[in-house]
C-alpha cells in the first residue's frame, strides 16, 4: 500500500495538534505538520514530519501552505484542522476587533484550510477531513463565550461540508474533544478588569472559580497521547461518524448534555462558576 499522506494544522509542542501528527507518524504516514514558527514542533520534525509555516489569520499564508505542501506531495488523504486561538473576555465589554480577531482566526480561517487542502480531496475523489471543535461549542462556560461561539460555528460549519463533501468522496468529520491533559492552562489569560461593569471583587471570585473548574478538569484528563490513537482509530475507520467526543468525561456531553434541561445545566455552571454572586460595580 502507497503511504498516505495528512496535514495537521497547529502542531505547536504540547498541544493535541502535536499528538495527532505524532501518532500519524507511529503509524507510518507521511505527515506534514503546520506552525506559526518555527520552532515550535518539538520533536515533529526529528520524527521524521515535513514542517510548513501557516498563519489561519492569512489568507495568502494558507495558499503559500497549500504551494509548500504540493511540492511535498501531489495527494493528500486526511486534513487535520487542529489550529485555532482560545481567550477570555466577558461578552458585553469585549471589543469589535478581538471579536473579529477570534472569528478570523478559528472560522475564517479554518473554513479557508478547509478550500485550500479540501479541493485536493474532493479532485481525487477520496480524503477525510477533520475539524477540531470543542466541547465548549456544545455546552458554553462564563468567560469563555467567544471561543464557544466560534467552536459552535465549526461545529456547524462542518455538518455542512458533509452534505456538500461527502458525495465528493471526502468524508467529514467534527471533533470535540473534552478534557484533555495539556500543559495549557485557563488561567494563562486574564479577564481585562479595567472599566469593567462588575464588581472587581464578584468578577475575580468568579472568573477564579471558572479557572479551577477548567483546569481541574483538564489536570485529570485523558493523556494527549492516548487522547491522539483513540481519535485516529475512529477517524481511520471505514466509516467514521460525523461526531467524535474524545476524552475524559466524555459522555457528559455525547449523553447527558443532549438531553438534559437547559435550566438544570446553567444552574450546575452558574454554581461551579459562581456566577450567582457576580454584581454591578458601585
Amino acid at each position: 500500500m502507497a503511504q498516505r499522506t495528512a496535514v495537521v494544522t497547529g502542531c505547536t509542542e504540547g498541544g493535541i495538534g502535536y499528538y495527532l501528527a505524532q501518532a500519524l507518524l507511529d503509524r507510518g504516514w507521511q505527515v506534514v505538520a503546520t506552525v506559526r514558527k518555527h520552532g515550535k514542533e518539538g520533536q515533529l520534525s526529528k520524527n521524521g514530519a515535513k514542517i510548513v509555516i501557516m498563519d489561519l489569520d492569512s489568507e495568502e499564508s494558507i495558499q503559500s501552505a497549500k504551494e509548500d505542501f504540493l511540492r511535498i506531495s501531489p495527494t493528500l488523504d486526511l486534513l487535520i484542522n487542529n489550529a485555532g486561538a482560545g481567550g477570555k473576555e466577558a461578552l458585553l465589554e469585549v471589543d469589535r476587533a478581538t471579536i473579529e480577531q477570534r472569528f478570523r482566526t478559528n472560522v475564517f480561517g479554518l473554513l479557508q484550510c478547509c478550500g485550500a487542502f479540501g479541493q485536493i480531496m474532493a479532485k481525487r475523489g477520496s480524503g477525510t477531513v477533520v475539524n477540531v471543535g470543542s466541547v465548549a461549542g456544545i455546552a458554553s462556560v462564563p468567560w469563555m463565550g467567544l471561543y464557544g461561539a466560534t467552536k459552535a460555528a465549526v461545529r456547524s460549519l462542518s455538518t455542512t461540508l458533509g452534505y456538500e463533501l461527502e458525495p465528493l468522496g471526502v468524508k467529514v468529520v467534527h471533533l470535540a474533544p473534552a478534557l484533555i491533559h495539556t500543559p495549557f492552562s485557563s488561567k494563562a489569560e486574564k479577564l481585562n478588569y479595567s472599566g469593567t461593569i462588575y464588581d472587581k471583587d464578584s468578577i475575580t471570585e468568579s472568573e477564579d472559580a471558572t479557572d479551577i473548574m477548567v483546569d481541574t478538569g483538564n489536570g485529570r484528563g485523558m493523556a494527549p497521547d492516548a487522547f491522539a490513537k483513540r481519535v485516529l482509530d475512529l477517524v481511520l475507520a471505514s466509516s467514521p461518524p460525523p461526531e467524535i467526543v474524545v476524552g475524559t468525561d466524555d459522555w457528559m456531553f455525547k449523553f447527558v448534555n443532549p438531553y438534559l434541561p437547559v435550566w438544570i445545566w446553567r444552574s450546575l455552571i452558574t454554581k461551579n462558576c459562581k456566577t450567582n454572586g457576580l454584581k454591578a460595580a458601585k
